[in-house]
C-alpha cells in the first residue's frame, strides 16, 4: 500500500525529493476506519446543508459587496476590461468572483454556501497527511463539530457576496498536501492556483506553499497566476497599484486605529505590505517546518489582525483553517479553534462601536501560538534538507 508520508515519517525520503513524496507508510500506521470516513461525510454534509439553509434565509438582503460585484462584472464585460481595477478600484476582488456575481442570487447562494462542503473535506485530508494519522471516530468527531461550526461564518461569505474569499479558500485547500499519487496532485495544486487567483489578487501570498514542490512545479504555479493577473498590471500598472493599496478607512477600533490612526483616514501604505510580505514570510517559513497548515492559517490571522475593516468577514477563513490545524495534531483539541472562533464572534460588537482591543489581542495571541509551534516542531534533519529543496 502507498500513501503519502507523513510529516515526521520522512526519515527514509531521499535528499532532493519534494515534501509530500509518496513512499510507504511504516506497517504499524492504523488504516483509516470506515465509520470515521463515513461519519466525517456525514458531518460535513451536515454542516453544509446548515450553511445553504442559513444563506437563503438573507436571499432578499443585497450587501453592499453584491452590488459592487454586480457593477465590477459589467465593467469587465465592456469595453477596456483591462482597466476595471484603475477605474473601479472598491472592486477589491478577482476576475472569477466579479464574473460569479452576474448569477441569479439563489444559484449564487448555492454555490458559494455549497463550497464549504469541498474544502472541509480537502483540509480533512490534509490534517491527516501532515499528522500522519489515521482517520478514527475521535478524529471524526472533531472533524464534524469543527464542520457545524464553520456553517454559520461560512454562509455570510454567501449572502454578503464573499464569492473572492470563498475562491481563495477553495483553492488554497487544494494546494495542500494530499494523499492522490503524483501527476494527480500536482493538477489538483495547479488548478487550486487558479481558482484562488481568480478569487482575489492577495491570494499571491499562496504561492509561498510552493516551497518545497518540485522545481517545475512551483514555476507553473507562479505562471499560472501571472496568468490571471499580468494583463491587468501591464496595461495599467499605476491604476492597479493604486487600487492594490485598498480602500477600506481605517475603521474605529482597528488595530491601526488603537495604532494612532485616526478613524475615517485613508489606510496606511504598510498594511499591504505587511499582509502581503509578512503573509508570505509565514507561510514559507512554516511550510518549510513542514506546517503547510498553520502556514494558510498564520497567513489569515495576519490579514485579519491588521486590516483597517475589524469586520467578521476576514475571520471567516481563520476559524475554518483554524479545525484543520487542530485536526493536524496528534491530539485534536481545539486550541486554535477556540480563539479563531472567539475572534469571529467578537468582531460584530466591534464594528457597532464597541471596544477592539480584545479582538486584536485574541488574534495576536493565535498568531503567536501559531508561530511558536512552527519554530519549535522539530523536523529530522534529512527531511529538513528535502523541505528546503526545490529540484
Amino acid at each position: 500500500m502507498s500513501r503519502l508520508a507523513p510529516v515526521g515519517v520522512l526519515e527514509d525520503v531521499p535528499v532532493g525529493a519534494p515534501i509530500d513524496v509518496p513512499v510507504d507508510v511504516p506497517a504499524d500506521l492504523p488504516a483509516d476506519v470506515p465509520v470515521a470516513r463515513w461519519g466525517v461525510w456525514a458531518g460535513v454534509a451536515v454542516a453544509t446543508f446548515l450553511t445553504v439553509r442559513e444563506s437563503f434565509q438573507w436571499i432578499n438582503v443585497i450587501h453592499p459587496d453584491v452590488t459592487i460585484g454586480r457593477n465590477a462584472a459589467h465593467l469587465l464585460l465592456g469595453p477596456g476590461e483591462l482597466h476595471l481595477y484603475a477605474q473601479y478600484p472598491v472592486a477589491q476582488m478577482g476576475p472569477g468572483a466579479i464574473l460569479l456575481s452576474l448569477l441569479p442570487r439563489p444559484l449564487y447562494l448555492l454555490l458559494i454556501a455549497g463550497l464549504l462542503g469541498p474544502v472541509l473535506l480537502r483540509l480533512v485530508d490534509a490534517a491527516l497527511v501532515v499528522s500522519g494519522r489515521a482517520l478514527t471516530p475521535a478524529v471524526a468527531l472533531m472533524a464534524t463539530v469543527g464542520a457545524v461550526g464553520c456553517a454559520w461564518p461560512w454562509s455570510q461569505l454567501a449572502w454578503k457576496g464573499h464569492a473572492d474569499d470563498a475562491l481563495v479558500l477553495a483553492g488554497a485547500a487544494m494546494m495542500l498536501p494530499s494523499r492522490h499519487p503524483g501527476r494527480r496532485r500536482l493538477r489538483i495544486r495547479l488548478i487550486g492556483v487558479a481558482v484562488a487567483a481568480l478569487g482575489k489578487p492577495t491570494a499571491v501570498v499562496l504561492l509561498g506553499l510552493t516551497v518545497g514542490w518540485e522545481g517545475a512545479a512551483a514555476l507553473a504555479a507562479v505562471v499560472v497566476f501571472a496568468l490571471v493577473w499580468l494583463p491587468f498590471v501591464v496595461v495599467d500598472p499605476a491604476g492597479f497599484l493604486h487600487a492594490g493599496r485598498g480602500v477600506m478607512a481605517v475603521g474605529p477600533q482597528s488595530l491601526p486605529n488603537l495604532l494612532g490612526y485616526q478613524a475615517g483616514s485613508a489606510p496606511p501604505s504598510w498594511i499591504r505590505f505587511v499582509q502581503l510580505g509578512g503573509g508570505a514570510l509565514v507561510v514559507a517559513l512554516a511550510v518549510v517546518r513542514q506546517r503547510p497548515l498553520h502556514a494558510l492559517l498564520a497567513a489569515f490571522v495576519v490579514r485579519a489582525v491588521v486590516d483597517p475593516n475589524p469586520a467578521p468577514a476576514y475571520c471567516i477563513g481563520v476559524v475554518v483553517l483554524a479545525v484543520a490545524v487542530d485536526l493536524s495534531r496528534r491530539q485534536p483539541l481545539p486550541w486554535t479553534t477556540a480563539p479563531a472562533v472567539v475572534a469571529f464572534w467578537a468582531s460584530p460588537a466591534v464594528l457597532a462601536g464597541g471596544p477592539g482591543g480584545f479582538r486584536a489581542a485574541v488574534l495576536l495571541g493565535l498568531l503567536a501560538i501559531l508561530l511558536i509551534e512552527v519554530v519549535s516542531h522539530r523536523i529530522p534533519r534529512p527531511a529538513r534538507r528535502a523541505a528546503l529543496s526545490t529540484a
